[in-house]
């Protein structure tokens, strides 16, 4: 069975036993669901539970700290061992540097990109996981 969220007047379908976040006024079956309730899409229901825009800011680029930190650590090991001992040629060292080079350039140009944003919209539209 699919439930409806009700928030601000509009619904939308989701799996039954996902939890409800703070905000939610209602789940229900959609046969119950209050009339008049609207139905629209994930993107636009997405807009309506955003947090504040500041705060939005800080989550996304939150986020994309912690994706960066964890391509970063796929790479920490060979990064130490090189440093103690040595063991990489130059030139596969100098991938390896570029490569988590362009995880932090990526991270740094998106977080600026979110300070830029001047709405919630953009700001969303800027995360590829939301």
């Amino acid at each position: 069975m699919k439930l409806v969220k009700i928030i601000r007047g509009y619904a939308a379908a989701v799996a039954e036993g996902e939890s409800v976040p703070e905000g939610w006024t209602a789940v229900c079956r959609p046969e119950d669901a209050p009339q008049g309730a609207q139905a629209i899409s994930e993107a636009e229901l997405a807009l309506l539970a955003a947090p504040p825009l500041g705060e939005l800011k800080n989550q996304l680029a939150e986020r994309a700290r912690r994706r960066a930190a964890e391509k970063l650590a796929a790479t920490d090991y060979a990064i130490i061992r090189q440093w103690e001992q040595g063991t990489l040629p130059q030139d596969e060292l100098d991938a390896l540097k570029a490569q988590r080079q362009a995880v932090r350039d990526a991270c740094n140009a998106l977080e600026a990109a979110l300070e830029a944003c001047a709405d919630a919209r953009s700001a969303l539209e800027l995360d590829p996981e939301l």
